[in-house]
């Protein structure tokens, strides 16, 4: 039997460690894919949530078990109805300028891996995420997403 002070030794360490991790910042994975169309064109998405409106680039965050290109290629499947993109490469990660809250009230950052991609299909079937999209030059791509730190990828020749 363990005496009263190795017990009250435990609990302490537990509260600390506990204490400790909730000064630490969380962070989910995602994919954001950057898809030009045969003209260099970028596929840019509009959101309209109810307090804000937006333009994104197709993506979203890991699935357990997922590859991060495993991700981006669902994304934009689910979002886009485009299942044949050809050319996909990574270009890199982005640090977390983007937060969301969870249904738990728990607060994230996510950090986006960036791909590049090409499609020969024009036709796009968007989600019930989006009400509308455009295939923007670069230079406006970066104006209408650029919150993400996507302007050096975007720019990218």
């Amino acid at each position: 039997m363990e005496s009263d002070c190795k017990q009250n030794v435990k609990r302490e360490h537990a509260i600390n460690k506990e204490q400790d991790l909730s000064r630490e910042d969380t962070f989910h994975l995602g994919a954001k894919v950057i898809i030009k169309n045969n003209d260099g064109k970028i596929l840019v998405l509009k959101c309209d949530k109810k307090t804000k409106s937006y333009w994104d680039l197709p993506g979203g965050r890991i699935h357990v078990g997922s590859t991060l290109e495993e991700t981006a290629q669902r994304e934009v499947a689910e979002e886009t109805g485009i299942a044949d993109l050809a050319n996909v490469h990574f270009l890199g990660m982005v640090p977390p300028t983007v937060r969301a809250t969870l249904s738990s009230g728990l607060n994230i950052g996510i950090i986006y891996a960036f791909f590049e991609a090409t499609v020969n299909q024009v036709t796009v079937t968007l989600s019930h995420e989006h009400q509308g999209y455009e295939w923007v030059t670069a230079d406006e791509a970066v104006k209408r997403v650029g919150y993400m730190g996507a302007t050096s990828f975007l720019l990218q020749e």
